[in-house]
């Protein structure tokens, strides 16, 4: 993370299983994490 200076990840593993809306929701709480972290959108 340092050599690219990149300050944070996330991972995440979807699979057949997953719905669109887990997906969906993942994506909400991602949005809400960086724009708390000061991060725009």
């Amino acid at each position: 993370m340092k050599t690219l200076g990149v300050p944070s990840t996330v991972r995440a593993s979807l699979s057949f299983y997953n719905t669109e809306e887990e997906i969906d929701r993942l994506g909400e709480s991602l949005r809400t994490v960086r724009r708390r972290m000061g991060y725009a959108e």
